[in-house]
């Protein structure tokens, strides 16, 4: 099939496109691939930087569905996230190509075949699964071989999940992390050590000032049987709260979940912590990460006032004795373990399941807004990550910083020299401006650390400095969070928290959502045809007999509907109550312009009927009598000028039936 480039692109941008030679066109199931992706890991054998790639690709489809993006805006995009030379980029692109991930579309322009512009389409999740089973599988790892994929199955099995059920990508950011200070407060940070090296315990004294005064002063106390969390660890963490906010936010999308950790253990892949950290797949990382996992389950943490002073704002895990962060852990490996010959174990973990602290998951359900980090930093090094923090923490916008007090608020234990140092190490190495960037001030500005424009300097007493000015816009997009010009100063780099909401709140989601679904179900199903459009009532049959539903009708006579359609419809009472009660609204009263006949007008006038002219009407018979009143009837019935309109309404009878002429009116 050819594309025709006329279609697919605006015709002013034809020429543009050209010169950017390739591009790729979103259809809308790239997230989908995922999922195949992650079950023919071992036989697609891509490079680890090539994952995080794709997996920027596949994810921009969210916001890029049928339309075509130039691979240049892509590759700029990915470059300056996670440093991906072009040639690189390139190649992946050609290795996806050989493995049937993309596929290269024969495209024209105004109907002449254009070989110099190269259109690329992701497969569809069937084809790639096709094409990916017959490639010869890599044995050279066994990280993914049959007895991990049983182990993994039989621990999902366990806590009644799926394969399924555990790919959230599609829930994930694209472009950042989700974060908060008081899930993961920074003097838990700043008193990590860097490395493993068997430090079971350490001890800080944090103080907080304000001008000359101590506003808060505290001690906080780390233990463990063999190391307290580590830099690294914390970022692991990072990842995990992530994927577990995407899993419950999958969970309560697709109505499983009634609240957010309805289910407090949450399933992490392996493969998945990897991804969003940007690590290598190998024996080392995979052992690095579980030993992290593990640090995170044994470190118990300790708060300890020293001034009297109270912390509302800070987090719950500072009132919390004995905090730790995992509480419960489970892993494949566990649950259905494999020995060799050696008695050594062979089941490699790569499936956890993971239950946090309590403190941890009401802080995640109750947040309404989150802080977004941009990738690129959540994955770098912990002080700049600390440093891009305290920047964040206090709404920098153009400021000279000394490093003293910047040392401070980022609990540094060194010289405000030292940090610079370390600071520089990093931010030379990924954060320079290049002779593409976009400065807001002037080229005197060294380094572009996600919007926040720096250069370091001293002032005429020689001490260190940091000159700040931030690019709003640049800030807080690289966050995944969105920018609109008209907001100005109220844009912020916070994103709403997809799990936040009460159980109520989630329990009238999935209540509405039924009530839609039932509501649909009557219509098609059971109304009586003839009543379809009648804007005064509806009639259904059920279990062989026929019902009405008018504005009229009292709540006993709507509870006794339900009753009944609970016993003949695969419906719950309630639910069929607040339907009926949601399809009345939509019905009228009798009216004529602003004169409405409110129901005690309407049933004084049926019982009127009754006792002076011995006819009992129903309600239907009643309003299909008045149905086409007028004003004058309207008028007169709203003023209690009952005599008028019953004799109205009986004249009315007589002529659509004689036969009454046979019963004297009372």
């Amino acid at each position: 099939m050819t594309i025709e480039l006329v279609d697919l692109i605006d015709l002013n941008e034809i020429q543009s496109v050209k010169r950017k030679k390739s591009f790729i066109h979103y259809l809308g199931h790239e997230v989908d691939l995922l999922t195949v992706i992650d079950q023919y890991e071992s036989k697609l054998k891509l490079a680890p930087k090539a994952k995080i790639v794709l997996h920027y690709l596949l994810s921009a489809s969210a916001k890029h569905i049928n339309k075509s993006v130039a691979n240049t805006v892509l590759f700029d995009e990915i470059t300056k996230l996670y440093k991906t030379p072009p040639a690189s980029l390139r190649a992946y692109v050609a290795d996806f190509l050989n493995k049937g991930i993309l596929k290269s579309i024969p495209c024209s322009y105004n109907g002449t075949n254009e070989h110099s512009i190269t259109v690329y389409e992701f497969s569809t999740p069937e084809l790639l699964a096709i094409s990916a089973s017959s490639l010869k599988l890599d044995t050279s790892k066994n990280s993914n071989d049959k007895s991990s994929r049983e182990s993994v199955t039989s621990l999902l099995s366990k806590h009644k999940l799926s394969h399924e059920d555990v790919e959230v990508q599609q829930h994930m950011m694209p472009t950042g992390w989700y974060y908060h200070d008081k899930v993961i407060p920074v003097e838990f940070l700043a008193l990590a050590p860097k490395t493993a090296v068997g430090k079971r315990s350490d001890k800080r004294v944090f103080t907080h000032r304000s001008g000359n005064n101590v506003t808060a002063k505290y001690e906080i106390d780390a233990r463990a049987h063999t190391q307290i969390t580590t830099q690294f660890a914390f970022q692991v963490l990072n990842a995990i709260l992530n994927l577990a906010i995407a899993f419950n936010a999958k969970m309560l999308r697709t109505k499983r979940y009634e609240k957010a950790f309805q289910e407090i253990s949450v399933p992490i892949k392996m493969v998945h912590l990897m991804n969003i950290l940007g690590v290598t797949d190998s024996g080392p990382m995979r052992s690095s990460i579980y030993r992290s996992i593990l640090e995170l389950r044994e470190t118990i943490y300790n708060w300890s006032d020293l001034l009297g002073q109270t912390l509302d704002n800070r987090s719950k895990a500072f009132k919390t004795k004995d905090f730790q962060y995992i509480v419960g852990l489970e892993t494949n490996a566990s649950i259905a373990p494999k020995y060799d010959n050696n008695g050594n174990l062979t089941t490699k973990p790569s499936l956890f399941i993971i239950t946090l602290h309590q403190t941890i998951i009401t802080e995640l359900s109750d947040l309404k807004l989150l802080f977004g980090i941009p990738s690129k930093i959540a994955i770098g090094n912990p002080l700049t990550f600390l440093f891009y923090l305290t920047l964040r923490r206090e709404r920098v916008e153009k400021d000279s910083l000394l490093l003293e007090t910047v040392k401070e608020k980022m609990f540094y234990m060194g010289s405000a020299a030292q940090l610079q140092r370390e600071l520089l190490k990093d931010l030379d190495r990924l954060y320079k401006f290049d002779e593409h960037s976009n400065l807001v001030n002037d080229s005197s500005f060294q380094y572009n650390l996600c919007g926040y424009h720096l250069r370091f300097g001293t002032n005429p007493d020689g001490e260190k400095l940091v000159y700040v000015v931030v690019d709003p816009e640049e800030m807080i997009q690289l966050t995944g969070a969105k920018y609109d010009e008209s907001k100005g100063n109220l844009n912020a780099p916070t994103l709403p928290n997809p799990i936040y909401g009460n159980q109520e709140t989630v329990k009238s989601t999935i209540q509405n959502s039924k009530i839609k679904v039932f509501t649909n179900d009557l219509k098609r199903d059971f109304i009586i045809a003839s009543t379809r459009r009648s804007a005064l009532y509806k009639k259904f049959t059920i279990g062989g007999g026929e019902y009405l539903l008018s504005a009229y009708d009292s709540t006993d006579h709507l509870e006794k509907i339900s009753h009944i359609m609970s016993m003949y419809i695969d419906v719950e009472e309630d639910i069929a109550m607040a339907t009926l009660l949601k399809l009345q609204k939509e019905l009228k009263m009798v009216s004529y312009g602003s004169l409405v006949v409110d129901e005690q007008l309407f049933f004084q006038l049926k019982e009127y009927i009754a006792i002076n002219f011995n006819i009992n009407l129903t309600v239907q018979e009643l309003l299909d009598s008045v149905k086409s009143y007028r004003l004058n009837n309207i008028k007169k019935w709203c003023e209690g000028n009952l005599e008028y309109v019953a004799a109205q309404v009986y004249s009315d009878l007589l002529d659509k039936d004689p036969s009454l002429y046979d019963e004297e009116p009372l």
